[in-house]
């Protein structure tokens, strides 16, 4: 059996902010690790945007022995292509070796003005392909060093995404593409992200169910502040709880299999 690496944003690394700001030790990986019986590494960090979980999984490869080694990579939301976190990022996580300007990195409204010179960047076509681009280059450089790879979505429904916003523009063209299907998880189900594991709607048809974070976290968010406790495998702060990064290792698990026995 092959170890498994696993990359992504806050829903692989465990982080909450509600009611306390931690990175549980109950995170996903620690569930997969018993539920697979394998050593199981995490490389997931808060407020991680695509592009930047692509750079992450290029350095790693480069710089590790990838024999007998696997990975796992949950893809956050293409509305967060641009957003490089500088509070938690790894400085060696910088695309370049100069500083980002603060409208690039931070949220704050101080910034706003600046971050509007930015639409093009941020505009949803720009955003998509480079999440699409990022998508493509881990699954080419992990063919090219032998490493089996699978792929889901912490918050993105793809093929709503693909159903809902792209149908009415541009036409023809698939969110998920090509061979990158045939390593996506579900790929071609509606509610196939991890966000959809916690809330009790893996793989179900959901009548104007929002595809995208951020309508997905607002309903998310609403529905578990309405009545917590329907929603034990959610927090506050619409992250996964303890319980529910179990659910996600059990849910995965009968996917991740295939590629450590590779």
């Amino acid at each position: 059996m092959r170890r498994l690496v696993v990359f992504g944003d806050s829903f692989v690394e465990g982080y909450v902010s509600h009611p306390e700001v931690k990175v549980t030790h109950f995170n996903m990986c620690h569930f997969l690790e018993k539920e697979l019986n394998v050593e199981v590494v995490n490389c997931g960090r808060r407020g991680s945007g695509n592009p930047s979980i692509a750079n992450k999984i290029f350095r790693y490869i480069n710089s590790n022995d990838m024999t007998n080694t696997s990975i796992l990579v949950v893809w956050s939301g293409i509305d967060r292509s641009m957003e490089l976190n500088r509070e938690y990022m790894d400085k060696d996580d910088n695309f370049m070796d100069f500083d980002y300007p603060d409208y690039i990195i931070g949220g704050t409204k101080k910034f706003e003005k600046q971050r509007l010179e930015l639409a093009e960047y941020r505009n949803i076509a720009t955003q998509r392909l480079l999440s699409e681009t990022a998508y493509h280059s881990v699954r080419m450089i992990c063919q090219d060093y032998d490493v089996p790879v699978i792929m889901t979505s912490s918050i993105d429904n793809t093929m709503l995404v693909q159903k809902r916003m792209w149908q009415k523009r541009v036409r023809d063209i698939n969110y998920i593409q090509g061979k990158i299907k045939d390593c996506w998880i579900e790929s071609d189900r509606p509610s196939n992200t991890l966000i959809d594991i916690i809330a009790g709607e893996w793989l179900e048809e959901i009548d104007n169910k929002p595809a995208w974070l951020p309508q997905s976290n607002v309903r998310i968010k609403h529905m578990t502040r309405s009545d917590p406790s329907k929603y034990p495998n959610i927090t506050y702060c619409a992250h996964p709880s303890d319980k529910g990064n179990e659910l996600i290792a059990k849910t995965l698990t009968p996917y991740i299999l295939p590629i450590l026995q590779e």
